[in-house]
């Protein structure tokens, strides 16, 4: 959140951190404008995110003045409780979603997938990342589905 809290102020915003009760991290304003600002932190890269319903809605309500602010390539202790270093800070604003809606038990399978695939891997080798992909425009995740948002690289 640290860094996430420095690019909001290097970009000029007074911002306050909801995340504790709010369906976003930060209400933002700049310039007279409100903003609603998502950070997501993963110990992989920028391509995918996991979002709930409630963020979605929230998020695409709020466009264009909203963004996503991403912490990538965190570096966590063995036992994953710490974090030991930062990552990098990737934003996409504003951020229009689209993206794959997912059930809970697909959700699971993934997660089951990915951390198969993690302990397969080296550590020298990142572990595979399925890249999600579209909806059609308009439409709307269930109530408890989650959203995979899949952004272009670029």
């Amino acid at each position: 959140m640290r860094q996430a809290e420095q690019w909001l102020t290097e970009q000029g915003f007074e911002f306050e951190n909801v995340s504790a009760f709010d369906s976003c991290d930060f209400r933002a304003q700049r310039r007279g404008e409100k903003w609603v600002i998502e950070v997501k932190g993963t110990t992989g890269g920028p391509e995918s995110v996991l979002l709930t319903a409630n963020e979605v809605a929230l998020h695409r309500s709020s466009h264009p003045r909203n963004a996503l602010l991403i912490v990538h390539g965190i570096a966590l202790s063995k036992d994953g409780t710490k974090i030991l270093a930062g990552g990098h800070l990737s934003e996409v604003v504003p951020w229009a979603i689209n993206g794959e809606i997912l059930t809970r038990e697909e959700v699971h399978a993934l997660l089951q997938r990915r951390s198969q695939a993690r302990e397969r891997a080296s550590p020298a080798t990142p572990a595979h990342r399925a890249t999600p992909g579209s909806c059609s425009p308009g439409s709307q995740p269930a109530p408890g589905s989650i959203w995979t948002e899949g952004l272009a690289k670029g």
